[in-house]
């Protein structure tokens, strides 16, 4: 699924998250590389949770970060990680970029939103050595910042400096085709000197619910969900764009950058008055993101909070938009072409093939030892707990954690406040 949407040879079986995929794909730029550069350079439209784990784990490791707008960037550098499509929402081409910093002999990295890529090139076909992201968008909730399975993908030259596991393809004693653990590149499993990473462990559960969203729905069912956040989004900006509303960002996915001026913090209230968080940017700028839950109300609710008084209506927008992508961005290749992805889409064919794939593993649900059940009342503030946290996106602001809209008497007993208080 990952080599597919990204356009690479091969991908590892998953990442603890996004960021510590960038950090890790860093590493592997600095030992695979032929610059002999200190420097990795950091787009400063990248999400600035990755950029601040980037500048963790370059200190130690003596590289030094320069942040800013790849397009002004002049020298050489090891690396450079670009996010596609931007923190603000932009949609860049990335290709002549890309080309001057491999002329260098540096190696570029794409954090890439998994969904974006269903209807945008590939981070393979603009000629970038190295995909990461996020898998949350396949059929994950939010669930205040994780756990998401972070995903990375490379060319095949750097399998043996490519971090985490490799799942390879072979045959048992019977000759059926069989697949197993082939490499391993941690410390915790070989020689710590020949070790690429300490990661200790990948999302292995997180992994298979979003590569099983991709089987449930296929190919056509992930452009149309695809299509229709982008259409939302659509309709958004040309609802505000009629009423004056400046968007900072010409082109975009599903992420909007507004310039609201001297009316932010209006603005930001009044959504937390609603239930919807926005994006403070700074002062005069906030930003905003759909997704597949969204729905025409959210759109309604927006525009209300955003400009008042209006006479909008979603389907008439609608029927009037196109495509905002731009044209030598969109994705023309076929992808998940393998069957799997074109065989079970009905609730019943799903269910059977879960359940032929679990049949040949022993798993929890037939060799656990029923000694360790968790006692019932742990086991409901569990699943009230995971409720709760699966609605809350990681930068939500402590002020809308701590309202009681949100949290019951039952939560705040059994800790959960405490909980959101230590991530946050």
């Amino acid at each position: 699924m990952v080599s597919d949407l990204t356009g690479m040879e091969m991908s590892n079986s998953s990442m603890l998250d996004e960021s510590t995929a960038a950090a890790e794909a860093m590493a592997l730029c600095q030992r695979m590389s032929k610059s002999k550069s200190l420097c990795f350079f950091v787009d400063s439209d990248c999400l600035p949770q990755t950029i601040e784990v980037i500048k963790t784990r370059a200190e130690p490791m003596g590289v030094q970060v320069e942040i800013g707008d790849p397009a002004d960037f002049v020298g050489e550098a090891f690396g450079m990680l670009v996010q596609y499509p931007g923190a603000s929402g932009e949609v860049r081409d990335y290709r002549d970029i890309i080309k001057r910093v491999q002329e260098q002999k540096g190696l570029v990295v794409m954090a890439a939103d998994i969904l974006s890529l269903v209807l945008l090139q590939s981070p393979g076909s603009l000629g970038a050595d190295v995909a990461i992201g996020s898998t949350q968008r396949f059929g994950v909730p939010l669930g205040f910042g994780g756990p998401h399975a972070g995903y990375m993908a490379t060319r095949e030259s750097f399998k043996r400096s490519l971090p985490g596991r490799l799942v390879g393809l072979s045959q048992d004693a019977n000759g059926e085709p069989a697949y197993r653990l082939a490499l391993q590149t941690r410390e915790q499993h070989i020689r710590r000197e020949k070790a690429t990473s300490n990661i200790c462990t990948a999302q292995v559960l997180l992994a298979v619910i979003a590569s099983m969203y991709a089987v449930y729905h296929g190919p056509q069912g992930l452009q149309r969900i695809a299509q229709r956040v982008h259409l939302l989004t659509n309709v958004l900006a040309e609802g505000l764009r009629l009423n004056n509303v400046k968007i900072a960002n010409k082109t975009w996915f599903d992420t909007l950058t507004l310039n609201t001026g001297s009316r932010t913090q209006e603005i930001v209230q009044a959504a937390e008055k609603r239930e919807i968080n926005l994006r403070l940017i700074d002062a005069d700028n906030i930003g905003l993101s759909l997704d597949e839950t969204t729905s025409a109300e959210d759109i309604v609710a927006l525009w209300d909070i955003l400009l008042g008084d209006h006479y909008l209506n979603v389907d008439e927008l609608a029927a009037e938009l196109s495509e905002t992508l731009p044209g030598d961005l969109i994705r023309t290749d076929a992808f998940l072409t393998h069957e799997t992805f074109d065989r079970y889409h009905s609730e019943t064919e799903m269910l059977r093939y879960l359940r032929k794939l679990s049949d040949k593993d022993i798993a929890l649900d037939r060799a656990y030892d029923s000694s360790r059940l968790l006692h019932d009342e742990v086991k409901r503030n569990r699943r009230d707990a995971t409720y709760f946290m699966a609605r809350v996106f990681q930068h939500a602001p402590l002020r809308t954690i701590q309202s009681d809209r949100w949290l019951s008497d039952h939560d705040r007993r059994f800790g959960v406040y405490a909980l959101c208080r230590d991530r946050l």
